[in-house]
């Protein structure tokens, strides 16, 4: 199987929905692969707000408008290794309630009126509301509602990211690892994917193993990468598996056996021993 023909499979089948579809390849591997190639980014977290309906698809790149603040984010969908142990999670901060008129943001945004959505959202994210930060930075993303501007994007994300916001880290994880708005930066990348990753990101898990699989000097750990794909792995959305395999190729049987051994420690701390 050729690396890059593999690659550019799987990033051609990600769903638009949640994660990526399986890739068949039907050339036996030959020869143990190197992990150069770049590898398909997962999905954008889901938006978040907080009205009752049912979640609704917007059908941009991978994002679920999740309408229920009950909504798990961390289910919707690196520093470098020797500084892993000092990458803290954020504080989580209690849950705000919502500040008065947030629910009309959401109703315009199902509506479709992104415009009305955006002026109510905005002085309620200046206010330091974490959702609506979140959300205007999807929507500063996609150009709803306004004019695309990334750099606008990540500001916002990275404010709620802040706060603690699961889905906020991980998109400006993804913005710094794919050069979004930002120069690409992949300490930045993991720094912020580690974050969302120790709180069960799945997708942030997913997008650390393809960074340490793939990355250059001291951000080159098969180990880590394996944990965090292994990990991944327990969400059928992403790609996991195959990342754990293509490693698999190219790890020795004692490394593999303490990147698995990474992995229960890691999920068996909650995620405090990563």
């Amino acid at each position: 199987m050729n690396l890059d023909r593999f690659f550019k499979c799987l990033t051609m089948t990600m769903v638009l929905a949640f994660g990526l579809l399986a890739c068949a390849t039907t050339k036996p591997m030959t020869q143990k692969p190197s992990l150069v190639s770049a590898l398909a980014p997962a999905p954008a977290s889901t938006l978040a707000s907080t009205a009752s309906a049912a979640p609704t698809s917007d059908n941009l790149q991978g994002t679920t408008l999740v309408t229920s603040q009950a909504t798990d984010v961390t289910n919707a969908a690196s520093a470098i290794s020797a500084s892993n142990s000092a990458l803290k999670t954020a504080p989580i901060l209690p849950p705000m309630p919502p500040p008065k008129g947030y629910s009309k943001g959401v109703k315009a945004y199902l509506a479709g009126d992104f415009k009305q959505a955006l002026a109510v959202w905005t002085p309620v994210a200046e206010q330091g509301y974490a959702e609506a930060q979140y959300n205007l930075g999807h929507m500063y993303r996609k150009g709803q509602g306004v004019t695309q501007n990334e750099s606008t994007a990540i500001k916002w994300y990275i404010l709620a990211a802040e706060q603690g916001e699961p889905g906020a880290q991980f998109n400006a994880g993804l913005m710094y690892q794919y050069g979004e708005g930002v120069a690409p930066n992949n300490a930045a990348a993991v720094k912020w994917l580690t974050l969302a990753a120790e709180q069960g990101h799945t997708f942030a898990q997913y997008n650390l193993g393809i960074i340490y699989a793939r990355g250059k000097g001291d951000l080159t750990d098969y180990e880590r990468a394996y944990m965090w794909s292994n990990l991944s792995a327990n969400n059928e959305k992403t790609s996991g598996d195959k990342i754990k395999h293509l490693l698999g190729g190219i790890m020795t049987a004692s490394q593999i056996s303490k990147a698995e051994e990474m992995s229960s420690r890691c999920l068996n701390s909650d995620y405090n021993d990563c």
